[in-house]
């Protein structure tokens, strides 16, 4: 009933250590966003009411002059480091010193060890790295913070493999956006357990916006490289990965298309490329389709050589962002390309031209046997790709006109095309039922949105394959309740899987994971991230909704906590919930801004490491004894975690440990600070003073 309230191995080599360092970075500049502040108060307990928990979510905080002066900081500090002198950043450059750097012979340097512990797996090496976690990070015990009890870092993209139908055995892949592809072969249950197929150093990057099985060879695997959302100098793409043995080996496809920098005028910061969508013909394997931020690119040899930017319209002026693709069987040998072109529709300090949505709409073509095919547009006002009922706290009409295609950039809620970022999804039991989830630009008064852009404007339906649409009652962001709302992120959070055996049948990602029906009139919440009490079963932030395919009650989901999933989602309705149960072993992805270690790591006999990760706050360890590979740590403080420090004098016996988080928040700990319940101060500000 419903209920509300591996070690990872790499290799020491300048292609890797140039990726680390760029993926690394990246985090601080490309997931910046904004955050919303964290109530003052001196003491904080995970008990405390979720309305002064800090929430781990991108939006608009207290001060968003600060962060966006924070934003800039971080943005400039990299941009320096990696353009100087030039001002220009090219990502072919990484590969071709990788290149290099591969006929240079490498070794330790001749003499004894530094170190007092020659026996010490941190002892140089030429080959390898030590993975040291966090894995996992143990939530319960933190501070300020909600509590999903384990979490990792951000999936984005799942994939489950059609031929593994028994529970248990079911193999499944997943892309995660700092940790490369991911491959289990015992889901779906809380003993789910993860290991890397992407630890090469040929593999330039470790950021995965999407995973796609070729529907006609469970053997082949498609990842799409970068992170479509962000974009920035974080997380960009460097190609697109094939394996051909279930995720044994890898080929790195059109580095030379996908992995150049995003065409960026003279003034403006650079950006990288990203591949967020990748999907294989299921009538060829030998056709595949990449949607990226530059457009959408067709292969007609499995990947190795790629035809675009396909044009979908004729807006050439306009970002032609791919944020949804699917390919379907439509019988006779036909194979219909569905594409939605979906910037986020209002720009950043670091993305100057996301405002440049003229374009967003959706596009349909007959996929050919080369070149690049003719797309019609299949959303307009003459065919009811409209707003719905009018609703308290929306700036839309009942019936108002959202002008998908139409060239126009958005300029008011009455000016210009209307849609922000676009995710699509086609029934698998019937091809001719489409469903678009789309986000707004025009500020929702209603929820959590207080005015800003970026939250839901809503969901349509089509039961004759785009001919015509029906806006999907309840859908409104302002008409989203039960345990949760609408929240300004949707241009970060969104997602549609349809149940493989019945086309009404919808699940949608938002900041949370909602249920609805094609002809209902409520959405209802099902995961419930930012209730009351605790702990709550799934992490917020979601990206990835995967069926296994042909079962309506296996379903997998990918969040900014990493993988969960459930295993009766066919008893989902408008007052009932799934059970959901976490997948999180194994993994090792957390995403860190920045951290500092105890001096004298590799010989001290109680080790200590401090960080801050995206959206899993900021966690520490003391290891036992010198690391031999990766453990739990525990959370310290919540929300996004930011800066973590610490002082190398200390208290006396203890280290003094720092932790930064939404707002500009610094929190201190003098005692027992890598423990559960730690004593952390709250939000240190205002006059200093001596311990």
């Amino acid at each position: 009933m419903k209920k509300k309230i591996s070690t990872r191995s790499a290799f020491f080599n300048l292609r890797a250590l140039l990726a680390f360092t760029l993926c690394f970075g990246g985090v601080a500049l490309g997931l910046f966003a904004h955050f919303s502040p964290l109530t003052n108060h001196s003491s904080l307990s995970s008990t405390t009411d979720a309305s002064q928990r800090a929430r781990y979510m991108p939006v608009p905080g207290q001060r968003p002059e600060a962060e966006a002066e924070d934003l800039g900081r971080l943005e400039q500090y990299w941009n320096d480091r990696l353009t100087y002198p030039t001002g220009r950043f090219n990502p072919k450059w990484l590969r071709a010193a990788a290149a290099q750097h591969a006929r240079l012979a490498r070794g330790v340097p001749a003499g004894m060890p530094a170190i007092r512990n020659s026996l010490s797996p941190l002892a140089l090496t030429g080959t390898a790295f030590i993975g040291l976690g966090p894995q996992p990070e143990r939530m319960t015990g933190c501070s300020g913070c909600f509590d999903y009890t384990t979490t990792e870092g951000r999936v984005n993209s799942m994939a489950v493999d059609p031929t593994t139908t028994v529970n248990g055995s079911i193999v499944a892949y997943l892309g995660s956006v700092g940790g490369g592809v991911w491959k289990t072969t015992n889901c779906c249950s809380n003993s789910t357990s993860w290991s890397v197929v992407t630890d090469d150093p040929l593999i330039s990057t470790t950021s995965i916006d999407n995973v796609t099985i070729d529907p006609n060879d469970h053997n082949t695997v498609y990842a799409g490289t970068g992170d479509l959302n962000f974009g920035s100098f974080s997380m960009g793409s460097q190609g697109v990965l094939k394996s051909t043995d279930a995720g044994a080996t890898w080929t790195v496809l059109g580095a030379d298309v996908f992995g150049i920098a995003f065409p960026t005028p003279a003034g403006q910061f650079p950006q990288y490329n990203a591949v967020g969508k990748v999907r294989v013909d299921p009538n060829s394997s030998n056709k595949v389709a990449a949607g990226a931020k530059t457009g959408l690119y067709l292969s007609y040899d499995g990947g190795v050589n790629w035809t675009g930017p396909c044009s979908t319209n004729g807006f050439g002026t306009q970002r032609q962002d791919i944020t949804g693709l699917e390919l379907t069987d439509m019988g006779g040998g036909v194979t219909r390309i569905l594409a939605a072109v979906g910037v986020r529709g209002f720009a950043t300090t670091v993305q100057f031209d996301l405002g440049n949505n003229g374009a967003n709409g959706l596009y349909t073509a007959t996929m050919g046997s080369s070149g690049c095919p003719s797309f019609t547009s299949i959303a307009s006002n003459a065919n009811g790709f409209v707003y719905g009922t009018a609703v308290s706290g929306s700036p839309y009409s009942t019936g108002a006109n959202m002008n998908a295609g139409s060239g126009v950039m958005y300029a008011s809620p009455t000016t210009g095309d209307q849609l922000g970022r676009i995710d699509i999804a086609v029934a698998p039991s019937n091809p001719n039922v489409i469903y678009a989830q789309v986000q707004s630009i025009a500020g929702n008064t209603a929820g959590n949105c207080g005015g800003a852009p970026g939250c839901q404007l809503g969901a349509w339906a089509s039961t004759n394959g785009g001919t015509s649409w029906s806006f999907m009652a309840g859908s409104q962001g302002p008409s989203l309740g039960d345990c949760g709302f609408d929240y300004p992120q949707n241009w970060y959070d969104q997602g549609l899987a349809v149940d493989p055996n019945n086309p009404d049948r919808l699940f949608v990602d938002t900041y949370d994971v909602w249920f609805a029906t094609r002809t209902g009139t409520t959405w209802n919440d099902i995961t419930c991230g930012y209730s009351n009490g605790g702990p709550l079963p799934v992490h917020v932030d979601q990206h990835a909704l995967a069926f296994l395919p042909g079962s309506s009650s296996i379903l997998l989901i990918g969040n900014d906590g990493g993988a969960h999933g459930t295993t009766n989602a066919d008893v989902t309705n408008s007052n009932t919930d799934p059970t959901w149960f976490n997948m999180d072993t194994g993994l090792n992805t957390i995403e860190f801004y920045s951290g500092d270690v105890s001096g004298d790591f590799a010989n001290s006999a109680s080790p200590q490491a401090n960080g801050g990760a995206q959206d899993n706050g900021s966690s520490s360890v003391t290891f036992a004894g010198t690391p031999t590979g990766p453990v739990q740590w525990q959370l310290g403080v919540g929300g996004d975690g930011f800066y973590a420090r610490m002082d190398p004098v200390g208290t006396g016996t203890s280290l003094r440990f720092w932790q930064g988080n939404n707002s500009g928040s610094l929190h201190r700990c003098v005692s027992n600070c890598t423990s559960q319940n730690a004593p952390w101060s709250g939000r240190v500000s205002g006059g200093w003073s001596g311990d």
